[in-house]
């Protein structure tokens, strides 16, 4: 047992702090603190819909938000993520898809060893194992938690597929599309393909026709695994929000402190949290590294060394995402690839996670090879402790739950609401038993319409970046009494849409504990909402103008553990 711990001990660290997590949740079991954005208000319910009702593998299904929107919107069912909703309930899901994240990333640095460091890779085992570690609990956006964890396992495969191609490598390359998403990072994915292919092709002088197999390997996997993506872009004729978004244009000072900050602070659902430890310990070791290579006359290495290569490939991302705001490059995104039009091309910067954690990773090994271990190790374990106290980033569940632990330990209440609270399940099935409710539709009121979705009642309101123009209109229809005053909300539907919420300046639909009012006047356009076929009102107060809007109250309800007092109305 002491030899298998001394032999092993990077793995039977991180078994002991996944363990360690997963005895958290055990205690706790849904009353722990998960994002929200762009998590528990619209990924979870999309998956909470499909498996519900029935339509993760239906062809021609309507899901029950947005008035009824088509299935093929929605991630693919043969997405290895989305396989874990269609299996298990989302709460499960979530957990095992955090814990599958990790095995994954350790296993994809585990691989990408001998790319880095050859023959010497089983020297630098335990420090590929940390930092497949480190790199799985960076706080990314959540649904794309096979998406992060999979790029090292491509890297991987493109470079054994250069070096020695196998049986295995080509089976891996028809996989790895379902870990990916083609939207957020596929496309990149392929687009890396393609220039490892034409590099590679000038390095031996004739053209690398695996690289280029490879490739194709890969778009024929998005285009089975995302074929209802495709459908909806390439084949549909229904013309949709994206048409009407208008993108952030940059000037060029705009644009110059743009690419620093992607390439210093990272993107935001990216959450690698590098300015703390990599990018100093990084940035000094570039230049010390590159004034060494060029007083001693080491010039090749300035762009065949595997740390610089690395680091220059971030930057390139960085430069692509801020250009990709340029008013020049949407012109030509327009002109020449329509269908593209209003796709988010920074997301490219979502690579520069691995890219940067890998040059660390490199430099700690080299710092391994003279000797220090020390120093290493000490510097991943820092790149670990930046994730536990960070504070503020979007999706650091792992640090949300450690600092509130001693005040709820103490029986103290935290402004967050736990998955728990947020979807207050009891509650809604005691409203639904309550008020008889059969299916109609419904629109939320001081709350995220994700919350009644997740709770099984269809809704006329719900949050989606691409759904049909027509839809779009329809509910700004429903929405304009309350748009004619407020001008904030009026340029975020309009020059958006990606939220089609009932808005209000009043009240707010942020995850709080605390409402500030009491009540609050509703402004929707009745007749539009009764032309919708809505029916019922779920608001977080008590709501002035009911009568006037032609609404009887059902009932106010509360629920012990929930943090919501429940105003539920209903169209006369």
């Amino acid at each position: 047992m002491q030899q298998s711990l001394r032999k092993n001990w990077s793995l039977w660290l991180i078994t002991a702090l996944t363990l360690l997590a997963l005895g958290y949740v055990a205690v706790f079991g849904q009353d722990i603190y998960i994002a929200t954005h762009d998590n528990l208000d619209s990924n979870i319910p999309w998956f909470t819909m499909l498996r519900d009702n029935g339509l993760f593998a239906s062809h021609g299904g309507t899901v029950p938000f947005l008035g009824g929107i088509s299935r093929d919107y929605l991630p693919s069912e043969l997405n290895f993520y989305s396989l874990l909703y269609w299996l298990l309930p989302a709460f499960p899901a979530y957990i095992l898809g955090n814990v599958l994240k990790i095995v994954l990333s350790v296993a994809g640095w585990l691989a990408l060893g001998p790319c880095l460091f050859g023959t010497e890779a089983p020297r630098y085992r335990h420090l590929l194992v940390l930092g497949g570690f480190v790199y799985a609990n960076l706080p990314t956006f959540p649904t794309a938690a096979f998406v992060f964890a999979g790029m090292p396992l491509l890297l991987a495969l493109a470079w054994q597929l250069w070096r020695r191609p196998r049986p295995l490598v080509w089976v891996g390359l028809a996989l790895w599309p379902a870990l990916s998403d083609f939207s957020t990072s596929g496309i990149f994915a392929c687009g890396y393909m393609l220039l490892f292919f034409v590099a590679a092709s000038i390095r031996q002088r004739r053209p690398c026709w695996r690289l280029l197999a490879g490739l194709g390997v890969l778009c024929a996997g998005f285009l089975v695994y995302e074929h209802r993506l495709f459908g909806v872009m390439l084949f549909s004729q229904e013309e949709t929000l994206r048409s009407t978004m208008e993108g952030t244009t940059l000037g060029l000072a705009g644009l110059l402190r743009t690419i620093g900050q992607t390439f210093w602070l990272g993107e935001n659902c990216g959450g690698t949290l590098q300015a703390w430890v990599i990018m100093p310990v990084c940035g000094v070791y570039w230049l010390a590294s590159n004034l060494w290579y060029l007083k001693t006359g080491r010039y090749r290495k300035l762009w065949r060394d595997a740390f610089n290569l690395l680091w220059y490939t971030a930057l390139g991302n960085a430069v692509l995402a801020g250009i990709s705001n340029t008013e020049l490059f949407q012109l030509f995104i327009r002109t020449f690839v329509p269908p593209l039009d209003g796709f988010n091309f920074t997301r490219i910067a979502w690579f520069n996670g691995l890219l940067l954690y890998l040059a660390f990773f490199v430099v700690l090994a080299r710092l391994l090879r003279r000797g220090w271990a020390l120093p290493a190790y000490g510097l991943a374990a820092a790149a670990f402790a930046v994730i536990l106290f960070a504070d503020g980033e979007t999706y650091n569940d792992i640090h949300n739950n450690l600092v509130r632990l001693p005040a709820r330990l103490r029986g103290e209440q935290a402004e967050e609401l736990t998955w728990e609270e947020f979807y207050s399940e009891d509650l809604f099935t005691r409203v639904k038993e309550s008020i008889g409710y059969n299916g109609e539709w419904s629109i939320a009121y001081g709350m995220h319409p994700g919350i009644l979705e997740q709770n099984g009642i269809a809704t006329l309101d719900g949050y989606l970046s691409y759904y049909s123009l027509d839809y779009k209109e329809q509910f700004r229809a429903l929405i304009a009494p309350q748009l004619e005053t407020d001008d904030y909300h009026r340029t975020y539907f309009d020059d958006w849409g990606g939220r089609a919420y009932v808005f209000s300046s009043d009240v707010t639909y942020s995850a709080q504990r605390t409402v500030l009012v009491d009540e609050a006047v509703l402004n929707i356009d009745p007749a539009v909402f009764r032309q919708m076929g809505g029916v019922y009102v779920f608001s977080r107060v008590a709501v002035s103008n009911a009568a006037d809007l032609g609404l009887e109250s059902c009932g106010v309800f509360t629920g012990e553990g929930s943090p919501y007092t429940l105003y539920v109305y209903r169209a006369a």
